[in-house]
C-alpha cells in the first residue's frame, strides 16, 4: 500500500488507505487521493488523442560503467581505487506536433553506451586518452563529451549538458553553451 500526504502547512496524518485526516485543524480542507475515485482523474474523453506540443523537449539518458584510476596530488600518487561511474547526457530537440519522426532517445542511449565502452572495467591510467593528462573525473567527462559529439552525426539534437558522477555525491557537469558562442559544429547557443 502507498502512503499519501498533502502538506497544507498544517499537521496532517497519513494513512495507508489513501485517506488524509487533519489533526486538530477542522479548518483544513482534506482531499481524497484515492486513485480508484474517478473524480480524482481527468476525464479521458477530454484528452486529445494526438500528442500536442510545440517547443523544445529535453531528452535525458543515463549509462553506468566501472573503472579504476589513480590520481597524483602534490607530487604523490594516490591509491588505485574503483568507481561506478554514472553518465547522464541531456539533449534538446525542437519538436513540432506535425513531425512524424520519433524522438531519438534510443539512438542517444546507443551513442552513450558506445562512448563509455572503451572505459568500462579499465584502469584509466593505462589508456592512451590519459597518456598526457591525469585521469580525473573532469578529464574523463571532457573525453566522453568529445566522444558523444563526434558520434552524434546528423541527429537533430543539441547537447544541453553532460554529467559524470564518480560517486553518488560527487559529479562534474559540462555545459556546452557559453555566452552565445558556437562551441563546435554540432552545438550552438
Amino acid at each position: 500500500m502507498l502512503n499519501w500526504l498533502v502538506n497544507r502547512e498544517k499537521k496532517l496524518e497519513t494513512r495507508n488507505d489513501f485517506s488524509i485526516v487533519a489533526q486538530n485543524h477542522p479548518d483544513v480542507v482534506v482531499e481524497s487521493l484515492n486513485p480508484a475515485t474517478p473524480a480524482a482523474l481527468p476525464a479521458l474523453s477530454s484528452l486529445d488523442s494526438k500528442f500536442s506540443f510545440q517547443g523544445t523537449i529535453e531528452i535525458g539518458v543515463e549509462v553506468f560503467f566501472n573503472a579504476r584510476h589513480s590520481v597524483a596530488f602534490q607530487n604523490s600518487i594516490g591509491p588505485i581505487h574503483n568507481h561506478s561511474f554514472r553518465l547522464r547526457i541531456c539533449c534538446a530537440i525542437d519538436w513540432l506536433t506535425e513531425s512524424s519522426e520519433p524522438i531519438p532517445s534510443a539512438r542517444i542511449k546507443n551513442i552513450a553506451d558506445l562512448v563509455v565502452m572503451p572505459f568500462n572495467n579499465q584502469f584509466l591510467n593505462d589508456l592512451p586518452a590519459f597518456s598526457a593528462q591525469q585521469p580525473t573525473t573532469e578529464a574523463l567527462a571532457a573525453i566522453l563529451y568529445q566522444g558523444f559529439i563526434s558520434n552524434v552525426g546528423t541527429l537533430p539534437v543539441r547537447l544541453v549538458s553532460l554529467t559524470l558522477w564518480e560517486s553518488p555525491t560527487l559529479s562534474v557537469t559540462l555545459l556546452p553553451y557559453q555566452s552565445g558562442r558556437k562551441i563546435d559544429e554540432n552545438t550552438t547557443a
